[in-house]
């Protein structure tokens, strides 16, 4: 089922800020692919592991070990908006990253 509601090509995302915050950030929407599907969060669970996260201000993966925003939550309950292509009515979708489902 592809949604026609009109959808808008940016989104909000939750994301460490400096330590022991957090940021409410506007992105770009993905455009789901053949094989992907778009959802929208409903809410979100934010796990220990996220909560690490914050607490260090994001994930050590810049240059030189530098801390770099990483978006939290990872654990959604969601509504189907759009899919790349017609889905049969029960597949099975698993997340595989924070913004990327498959």
């Amino acid at each position: 089922m592809t949604s026609t509601t009109s959808i808008t090509s940016t989104m909000k995302s939750v994301q460490t800020g400096p330590s022991g915050s957090i940021d409410v950030v506007t992105i770009d929407r993905p455009v789901p692919g053949p094989r992907d599907v778009l959802l929208r969060v409903r809410a979100c669970g934010i796990c220990g592991t996220d909560a690490a996260f914050l607490h260090m201000g994001g994930m050590p993966l810049g240059p030189g070990g530098e801390m770099i925003p990483i978006p939290l939550g990872h654990e959604p309950t969601t509504r189907e908006r759009r899919t790349g292509k017609p889905w049969p009515r029960r597949s099975e979708v698993r997340a595989t990253a924070p913004g990327l489902i498959r």
